[in-house]
């Protein structure tokens, strides 16, 4: 339930986040083509690298990072309580907790979405 809790909210995040690259830019090839260059950061520092071995001037994209949440929340649901001495989220930095990161993946999602929606809007009253 937990997995695919967080399968849906990851996968709103993600629609919201292709909707605010398909609003920036006028034709559909120019958004496929850039919008590597916004997800690619976010699936770097969403959770592989531990946050002390990555400088400060951008550990900051972790935190508006999708990924970062999802993977906690999954590393969370699957390594609690385990029985193999496995400790991947002690050893990967994570301190956010289950639910905290699944209404933050809704709230980034919102966020994404809210953010298309006024550049969309502005963008629509220049064109005019």
């Amino acid at each position: 339930f937990i997995f695919s809790l967080f399968s849906i909210a990851l996968s709103l995040c993600g629609n919201a986040m292709g909707l605010l690259a398909g609003s920036l830019f006028e034709n559909a090839q120019a958004a496929d083509a850039l919008s590597a260059l916004f997800t690619v950061p976010l699936m770097i520092f969403g959770g592989f690298y531990k946050p002390s071995r990555v400088a400060g001037w951008v550990a900051w994209i972790q935190w508006i990072s999708p990924f970062r949440y999802g993977m906690e929340g999954y590393m969370r649901n699957e390594f609690s309580n385990s029985v193999f001495g496995m400790q991947p989220v002690e050893d990967l930095g994570f301190e956010l907790g289950l639910w905290a990161c699944f209404w933050l993946l809704i709230l980034l999602g919102l966020v994404f979405r809210f953010a298309a929606l006024l550049v969309h809007r502005l963008l629509v009253r220049t064109i005019e």
